[in-house]
This record gives C-alpha cells, sequence and structure tokens, in this order.
C-alpha cells in the first residue's frame, strides 16, 4: 500500500471510530468537508499544518497517521518524501459539470472571489513561490481543444487577473467567464484596447477555431500557471 492510501484508510478508520462527518471534522481542523473526503480516498495528501491538526484532533503522534513511517526509517527516497511532504493548499475545484452554475453564481459584475467561495476545495500543491493566492482555481478540461497539451479531466491552475489588467493580456493560455460560458483557451490576440475584443484560439479545429470575445461580454479572467493533473494519454 502506498504511504497516501495508507494514510487515508487511517484517517478514515480514526474518523468513524470518533463518530464524526467529514464536515465535522473538516470543521474542528479548519478544512472543507471536500478536503476530508479526498483526504480518505487518497485524491489528497494533508499538508504539514494539517496533518498536525489531525494528529491533535486523535490523540495520534503524525507517524501513526503515516502508518509508523518515522525519520529513523525514512533513509529511502519514498518514505523522505512521506517525512517531509511538500506543502499542500485547498484550492476552489470547478468541474466540468459546474461551470454553468459557477458562471451564473459570478453575475453581470464577475464577483469571482464570492462564486469560487460557492465551490468544493481540491488540496493543491503550493506554488514554487509561496502559497497559492486568494481567487486562484482549479478548473478541469473538458474538451479536446488544446489535445495534446491538455486532454479532458486534466485539471489547470490558475491565478486571477485584475480587470484593470485585462486590455494589457499577453498572449497565454487562460480561463475565461463570459456571458454564459466558461472556457481554457488560448489567448491569440488582445485588442481590447483598440477593438474591445480578445481573440481565442482552440489548438485543434473541433474546439471552435479561433474566435473573438467582447470586452463588455467578460466576467472573469484567470492566467493559467500549470497542470496540476493531466491524465496519461
Amino acid at each position: 500500500m502506498s504511504p497516501i492510501s495508507t494514510t487515508a484508510s487511517i484517517l478514515k478508520r480514526l474518523r468513524v471510530q470518533a463518530s464524526l462527518t467529514q464536515l465535522q471534522l473538516g470543521t474542528r481542523i479548519g478544512v472543507t468537508k471536500a478536503s476530508i473526503s479526498a483526504y480518505e480516498k487518497g485524491k489528497a495528501y494533508p499538508s504539514l499544518p494539517i496533518l498536525t491538526k489531525l494528529a491533535q484532533e486523535f490523540n495520534q503522534s503524525i507517524d501513526d497517521l503515516r502508518g509508523g513511517v518515522s525519520p529513523s526509517r525514512a533513509a529511502e527516497p519514498s518514505a523522505a518524501l512521506l517525512r517531509e511532504p511538500a506543502p499542500f493548499q485547498d484550492v476552489p475545484y470547478l468541474a466540468a459539470p459546474g461551470r454553468a452554475a459557477f458562471v451564473a453564481a459570478l453575475g453581470a459584475s464577475g464577483e469571482a472571489a464570492l462564486a469560487c467561495a460557492l465551490l468544493p476545495a481540491l488540496a493543491v500543491p503550493a506554488l514554487p513561490g509561496g502559497p497559492v493566492p486568494a481567487g486562484a482555481l482549479v478548473a478541469e478540461v473538458d474538451d479536446y481543444a488544446l489535445v495534446p497539451a491538455l486532454y479532458p479531466q486534466a485539471r489547470v491552475l490558475a491565478l486571477p487577473v485584475p480587470a484593470a489588467e485585462w486590455p494589457f493580456l499577453p498572449p497565454g493560455l487562460y480561463c475565461l467567464a463570459y456571458r454564459t460560458s466558461f472556457a481554457i483557451r488560448r489567448l491569440k490576440d488582445n485588442t481590447l484596447l483598440q477593438k474591445g475584443l480578445l481573440l481565442l484560439h482552440a489548438d485543434q479545429p473541433a474546439g471552435g477555431g479561433t474566435y473573438p470575445v467582447r470586452a463588455e461580454d467578460l466576467r472573469a479572467v484567470w492566467q493559467v500557471r500549470c497542470a496540476v493533473f493531466a491524465p496519461l494519454m
């Protein structure tokens, strides 16, 4: 059994023994119900601060939660990684089926922070330069428009871009909410200042080719920083 699977089964067993729901446990340690579910399913690994809180909650040591792996037994690389896990952070997660509801929650004013607060959380590694900033989200790819770079079910971490910076967006990969749509597309040309248009591009013709989005239709923009999950094809 892998270290993540071991911790997942231990956490679920301890929670059930304590007669706690996932929501109750999450509330006690300051994370969402979705995060507890991800930990117990082995889809995410608790960060060290969260692991410490879990150990205190269940009156266990961190080594106990890791299945008995202690620093003295961590000579191998895999054990060393277990001893010093990469810091993780809960980030709002937008699954493909939830796009329409998410854009509706944005409203005409594009209140991204409020809409993101309604999303479940997904634990992702912190960025090399520091924590993931507020307003960021993880979005699931839902089509073949960006193949071979990204396939359906891939998940990208995207950082929010303030509206004042939209006229100066450079070419790149973005998550955009506009009208009633949410898309992950390449920005091919930015003429917001000159023509009031962003020219979006799909790498595959099936993704709609190249098409414009008007400035007045834009609600929110995130710049894709990295993929946090990419299925093998």
